[in-house]
């Protein structure tokens, strides 16, 4: 695909930024870009038009409180702009001591904004696990994400 996509915030984490009297907040923010950009420039083979794709690359369990931080890299290629998007989430880890809970995902509108066909974003969020992990972090490679009935609601 030769399709021009860019990287962005969400309308709550740009809300965030604008609110934090942090010099080394902007700086989060472009590692955040960066790996978006980086992610787009060596997947975007992978990428489908007309839908978007969602994708889990990394991993974070904490087997204290039994749950893993996910980021997940979102693309949208629908050719319209969105402003909620609701899913069912099936994530799988290549560690047999480890069990995510399927997931009813929801991205409200006060927290995606208007969400442009062309950008890619990045959300974290919390997962329910079960076991013990044998890493610390799982990447792209150790993930397999299933979402199905995808909803969205558009601008």
């Amino acid at each position: 695909m030769s399709r021009e996509i860019k990287a962005a915030l969400t309308y709550a984490q740009n809300q965030e930024l604008e609110n934090l009297d942090n010099p080394f907040a902007s700086q989060d923010v472009d590692q955040v870009i960066a790996f978006i950009e980086n992610f787009i420039e060596t997947y975007q083979e992978y990428f489908e038009e007309g839908k978007i794709n969602i994708f889990a690359v990394e991993a974070y369990p904490r087997e204290a409180d039994q749950e893993a931080q996910v980021a997940y890299v979102l693309v949208n290629l629908t050719g319209k702009t969105i402003t909620e998007l609701n899913a069912d989430l099936h994530l799988t880890v290549q560690d047999f001591n480890v069990n995510f809970e399927d997931t009813e995902w929801e991205v409200p509108s006060d927290f995606l904004g208007n969400w442009v066909d062309g950008y890619a974003i990045m959300i974290i969020d919390s997962i329910a696990m079960q076991g013990t992990p044998t890493q610390m972090t799982y990447g792209l490679n150790d993930l397999d994400l299933s979402v199905s009935n995808v909803t969205v609601r558009y601008a």
